[in-house]
Formats: C-alpha cells, structure tokens, sequence
C-alpha cells in the first residue's frame, strides 16, 4: 500500500504529466511562418512530451500498478524506449545551439546571415 509520500510522488508526477500534456498539445499545434520558430515549437513538444511519458512511466505507473520503479526499470527494452524522447529533445536543442551560434558568428564576421 501507498504511503503519504508516494501519494505525494503520485500528485507530483500527475501534476508534471498534465501541465506537459497541454504544453504538448499547444506545441503541437502552433503555427508560424518562420521555419526557426515551428522547429522550435516542435522542439519544445518532443522535450514536453519526454516529461509526460517519464512522469506517467517512472512517478503514477509504478504506484497505481503496485509495482516496484526498479522492477519497472530490469527491461532494458523499455528503459530504451522511455529515453527516446529525451535523447530527441537534447538532440534537437543541441542542433538549435550550434545553429544559433553559427550564426551569430556570421554575424559578428560581417557576415549576411
């Protein structure tokens, strides 16, 4: 049986796994013109979404099914696919890093860009 501080752990995550859900959701669905903005729209969903599939996976599942985190963490399958979406997410904010500072160099050289 759950104690206060898993009750508490369960809230939490929920709280985490709805806010990154409808952060998701709007995410999803924002619309610019400007190529930059959608890929970091898009971006900013992959890294919401990886907080509800790790919230929902490792804080409200272990708890509702009575399992253990560690038993829920022996697949290394499963391990693998709940990493998915926060190795995208880094990956992607990386790519936006190195761009940004391209071109700013450009920039600061004189150049156009």
């Amino acid at each position: 049986m759950a104690d206060g501080w898993e009750w508490a752990l369960v809230f939490q995550q929920g709280l985490t796994a709805l806010a990154s859900g409808l952060n998701t959701l709007h995410f999803l669905g924002y619309h610019s013109y400007r190529r930059r903005r959608r890929w970091g729209a898009l971006t900013l969903a992959v890294v919401n979404l990886a907080f509800l599939v790790q919230g929902l996976y490792l804080g409200i599942l272990p708890t509702v099914t009575g399992q253990q985190v560690g038993e829920l963490l022996d697949s290394a399958r499963v391990r693998f696919f709940t990493g998915i979406l926060p190795s995208l997410g880094s990956l992607l904010i990386l790519a936006f890093v190195i761009l940004s500072r391209r071109n700013t160099r450009g920039r600061l050289k004189g150049g156009t860009r």
